[in-house]
């Protein structure tokens, strides 16, 4: 492309010229007194058609009839009408040459007669204007596209170079370090950071429970798992049937508590997944501790305990229904198993305000005031004679908290114990009436 450009524009310049030679001899054309031309070629004519490269140059002047008046016979004429100028690149004597044409006439006074001339000019000298053109654009736009590669470089460099350090401080990191990032990074790359350290809080957190998880499930089965190996023990070394059947009865309870155990587990591994934004929603929470009192009233029964349940309208909460339901059924499970014989089990519930409240409350015998405080602590139960893994108001707490709420434990006046949860209140979605 840049080749041809570079023609076109040494094509121009030089067809200039050779018209210009050629204008130069028709002025000095004259007629004679008998009517012929009179042809003088002036030398400053063909002078200025003169370079560096030594082309060489041929002219031709043609009569009316065709015939050379003077010049080179046989050098080949562009087609020139009237005064205009023609232009042909061809051959002559085995080079190449740029030919012009001038079409004129030439005045006797009485009359014009016609005559061409014709100037031809090698081109050695425009190949090598060509290439020298050619030659400085590539140079000049090679400099120019270095310069702009080296900005472009350097402004990506300035751009990469923030994130590249910060990658490397990252990678620098042990695996556990969860700290955030108190590095000085650019204003552009401050929002990356924020949610970078707002994950790894939050990933820190769910490790510290892990942590804090794995310890607490290491410390419980060692008692269960502990007690069943001595039982078997004793079992293989004792001859009375009556010592080893009740031997046999402990190591049941050992591996009911143990299904329970493994079965909160699996429950609180749940929890991270089910408490996703995608899974949340407007949770009617009447609905919730309805259907859940519904379902335990044949357990309090059976318990000889009574049951009743109290609503509100508008109690809508933010939440997962599965995870509430999860939390009211721990509390009313404890309440039906820990309150006694002649307990009554409440669960109330006040929309009045703000919040949303849900008490559920028994009549029960409940805990003495030093370990009122412990109470919903992972793996805690009132007293040693009690059953079970001490678990289930944890879960309770933790799903709870999970969405923003509180759970709190106070004793129940007169008697009993009182778990009260607080929610945020959301406006209900109703339909449209047509």
């Amino acid at each position: 492309m840049a080749y041809i450009e570079a023609g076109n524009v040494v094509d121009l310049a030089s067809d200039r010229l050779i018209a210009s030679s050629a204008r130069a001899i028709a002025e000095t054309i004259s007629v004679t007194e008998d009517n012929d031309i009179y042809v003088e070629i002036p030398y400053s004519a063909l002078e200025a058609l003169s370079s560096p490269a030594q082309d060489k140059v041929y002219y031709r002047v043609t009569g009316p009839d065709g015939e050379t008046l003077t010049g080179y016979d046989d050098l080949p004429v562009a087609t020139a009408m009237d005064t205009s100028i023609s232009f042909l690149s061809t051959r002559y004597r085995g080079s190449p040459v740029r030919v012009a044409t001038l079409g004129h006439y030439a005045s006797s006074g009485r009359t014009f007669i016609p005559f061409s001339v014709t100037v031809a000019e090698t081109t050695q000298a425009r190949s090598e204007m060509r290439w020298s053109m050619v030659v400085s654009s590539v140079v000049r736009q090679s400099i120019i596209g270095l310069i702009g590669m080296l900005f472009v470089v350097v402004g990506i460099n300035s751009i990469f170079s923030p994130i590249l350090e910060l990658t490397q401080h990252i990678g620098r990191r042990t695996a556990g370090d969860l700290r955030p990032i108190s590095k000085a990074v650019p204003r552009e790359l401050e929002p990356l950071v924020a949610s970078l350290n707002s994950f790894m809080l939050r990933l820190d957190q769910l490790v510290q429970r892990m942590r804090d998880f794995s310890a607490s499930v290491s410390h419980q089965l060692r008692n269960p798992l502990s007690e069943l190996r001595t039982n078997i023990a004793i079992a293989k070394s004792s001859n009375d049937m009556s010592r080893v059947r009740k031997l046999l009865d402990h190591s049941d309870e050992a591996i009911v508590g143990l299904d329970q155990l493994i079965d909160s587990f699996l429950r609180l591994a749940r929890f991270e997944f089910l408490a996703r934004p995608e899974l949340r929603g407007n949770v009617d929470v009447n609905k919730v501790l309805a259907d859940v009192v519904s379902a335990y009233y044949p357990s309090a029964r059976r318990a000889k305990q009574d049951m009743f349940f109290e609503g509100d309208e508008d109690a809508v909460i933010d939440a997962n229904a599965e995870l509430i339901s999860e939390a009211v059924v721990n509390i009313i499970e404890n309440a039906i198993k820990y309150s006694g014989s002649g307990s009554t089990i409440s669960a109330v519930i006040d929309a009045k305000s703000d919040n949303v409240l849900v008490r559920i409350s028994d009549t029960g015998v409940g805990v003495p005031d030093e370990t009122l405080a412990s109470l919903g602590g992972k793996f805690f139960r009132g007293s040693e004679d009690q059953r079970g893994m001490g678990i289930g108001l944890s879960i309770s707490r933790e799903i709870v908290e999970l969405f923003g709420g509180t759970l709190e434990i106070s004793k129940n006046i007169p008697l009993g114990l009182c778990v009260t949860i607080s929610f945020l209140r959301m406006e209900p979605v109703r339909e449209r009436v047509r």
